[in-house]
């Protein structure tokens, strides 16, 4: 696998696991290809692709006394990401914020885990509708990109 694309831009694969998860979210089409704020940020960056196609999303984000960036893949399921400048948060429940207007991103709800879900909408209307979530426990087993349809399903069965 190359470490660089043909733009000079790191390349973040996904894990084993990750990739046959992927497979299956590519095949059914969702790969969030533009997402927001709540304010109408736009939260997909370039500066992390994944799988060596798709732009990562970026968020902000606070433990203590530490501000870093995390960088997940946009492909639903996959657990893939990468942080920059904050360090030992294994297991820690995280802030998230938008990295543009550093407004703390809305909760969806509550985390088998004890965090929270938190919110990133897929158009600049912050419609909860249409919407994907992450648990915001770096670490946590659902810590990864969730779409509306499956919060929902969560929600009425109460079963992961």
């Amino acid at each position: 696998m190359k470490r660089f694309n043909e733009k000079g831009r790191l390349v973040f694969p996904c894990s084993e696991k990750g990739k046959e998860k992927e497979k299956t979210d590519q095949e059914e089409g969702f790969v969030v290809e533009e997402c927001y704020c709540q304010n109408g940020h736009s939260l997909i960056s370039p500066r992390a692709v994944f799988n060596e196609q798709y732009n990562g999303i970026v968020l902000k984000v606070k433990y203590q006394n530490q501000t870093g960036t995390i960088f997940l893949s946009p492909v639903c399921g996959c657990r893939s990401k990468i942080t920059l400048d904050i360090h030992n948060i294994e297991c820690k429940i995280l802030e998230m914020c938008c990295p543009e207007c550093d407004t703390p991103l809305p909760k969806y709800g509550s985390c088998t885990c004890g965090g929270e879900l938190v919110t990133i909408f897929l158009d600049k209307d912050a419609d909860f509708s249409n919407c994907i979530a992450v648990c915001n426990r770096y670490g946590c087993p659902h810590a990864e990109v969730r779409r509306g349809d499956e919060l929902r399903r969560y929600y009425l069965t109460n079963d992961w």
